[in-house]
């Protein structure tokens, strides 16, 4: 798991609570990551009892020089008071262990006491990669979906116009002196054609 984490560019913490390996990770400095193994859903839930006792190693992890970006000394940063927390569940399926219930992960997920809960099952460790890679950085992947689409075609507003209705009956003036608030008005028209149809 630990490989994992580094591919997706956390630096994480190993923890042991209650016999149980738990691995804490910071990103941005304003969202905290809490990371076990899990073999039923409830342990999300019981997990979730011991992190306002976790709270000087979350510090230090938010804190940590992989962190820290400059800032004025007489504020407080935001990000010191307000975390988002995860409690995130990874669960691999195996022929000893199937995969949940899903409306026992719905109930656990649902349950935001303390923390944000999520549950991965997964298969093999590229799987677990990307998925845990989907949760942790969401804004990256849709970077690369957006990347991935082909530019928009080009709307030219002169056409449209020209070819859905007779502008100069509309606003009894050329194409090039129509102005922002004469098209709020041609989409008041149309939608008032749309609802006659």
């Amino acid at each position: 798991m630990i490989q994992v984490l580094n591919k997706i560019g956390l630096v994480p913490t190993v923890l042991n609570i209650e016999e149980k390996d738990i691995i804490i990770a910071s990103i941005n400095k304003d969202r905290v990551f809490i990371i076990l193994s899990i073999n039923k859903p409830e342990e999300l839930r019981e997990i979730s009892y011991y992190i306002p006792g976790l709270k000087k190693v979350i510090l230090e992890k938010v804190n940590s020089k992989n962190n820290l970006e400059l800032a004025d000394e007489r504020l407080i940063p935001i990000s010191k008071i307000l975390w988002d927390i995860y409690i995130i569940g990874v669960h691999k399926i195996t022929s000893e262990s199937a995969s949940f219930n899903q409306s026992d992960i719905s109930e656990i997920q649902r349950d935001r006491f303390v923390a944000r809960k999520i549950i991965i099952q997964y298969n093999d460790n590229d799987e677990l990669e990307k998925l845990l890679y989907n949760v942790i950085c969401p804004e990256k992947k849709l970077n690369e979906l957006i990347g991935s689409i082909d530019p928009p075609l080009e709307i030219n507003i002169q056409d449209i116009l020209e070819s859905s209705y007779d502008y100069k009956k509309i606003f009894n003036k050329d194409v090039s002196e129509i102005t922002i608030e004469d098209l709020s008005s041609f989409v008041d028209i149309l939608s008032k054609d749309l609802n006659k149809n």
